[in-house]
């Protein structure tokens, strides 16, 4: 970051309703705000699905409406920062196409694998995993199980936030990545020695290949998320160029 006093900084909330874009400058007044309303599915009881292309286009969307508010500020922007979601899992293939969907809690398909988890597990979820409510291990578990065809296509399992990082910074699948401050949600994680759990990652038969990079503890994170966040910065920029466009189409096509 510059240092400068004129820098911008963004936060994206990644909310199960609305997406939420806020601008802030370097003493933290709050120079914009914009909301995109985010799509959800829900074909039966205990069924809550969110479209990962779907929810990037609302991520879009709300960008575009923050760098028209903007405008020739828009260059500003130093940093973008996602945060939101973390209690749910999403799997890609390795052209990032969304496999599973984004399944948060509310989608409860995965709860008798919970159940099962929580009676043989719970001890290490709780004493190295930080939690007492997993919910990536026992998607995991529930997808693989449920849906075996579909789950050989994975190449990542990753948050939402991992996801619309990967998509918009163009990082190869292999190296997606994730903050440790998301891991303790999944029960994945060794917290205290801040690295996946062999012993829970072995006991529910999950290779670590699968998981994503930890932000601040994998050795190739700076380079990663400096060419996510370029990349992430210059498009945001290009938004003041544009006109918002009601048609969802237009809006996919300015980055597929």
């Amino acid at each position: 970051m510059s240092g400068r006093k004129d820098t911008l900084l963004m936060a994206i909330d990644l909310g199960t309703s609305f997406i939420k874009v806020g601008v802030y400058d370097a003493k933290s007044s709050c120079v914009a705000v914009e909301t995109e309303p985010v799509k959800d599915y829900r074909p039966a009881p205990g069924i809550f699905i969110q479209k990962g292309e779907e929810l990037l286009g609302s991520v879009v969307e709300c960008m575009k409406k923050a760098a028209a508010t903007l405008g020739d500020r828009s260059s500003q922007v130093e940093a973008i920062a996602f945060t939101g979601q973390m209690s749910g899992f999403m799997g890609v293939d390795r052209d990032w196409n969304d496999v599973t969907t984004w399944s948060c809690s509310l989608d409860s398909r995965y709860m008798p694998y919970a159940e099962r988890q929580m009676k043989e597990l719970k001890d290490k979820f709780l004493c190295i995993g930080g939690t007492n409510f997993p919910q990536m291990a026992p998607k995991y578990e529930w997808f693989r199980t449920e849906y075996p065809g579909e789950s050989k296509k994975i190449a990542k399992y990753l948050m939402i936030s991992g996801y619309v990082i990967g998509k918009l910074g163009d990082i190869p699948a292999d190296e997606a990545v994730i903050d440790r401050s998301f891991t303790q949600w999944t029960g994945l994680a060794d917290v205290q020695n801040d690295r996946w759990s062999d012993e829970i990652c072995d006991a529910i038969h999950l290779d670590q290949r699968y998981l994503p990079l930890r932000y601040n503890n994998d050795k190739q994170k700076k380079p990663l998320f400096s060419r996510g966040l370029s990349v992430c910065r210059l498009l945001f920029n290009s938004f003041s160029k544009l006109k918002i466009d009601e048609n969802y189409k237009e809006k996919r096509r300015l980055f597929y």
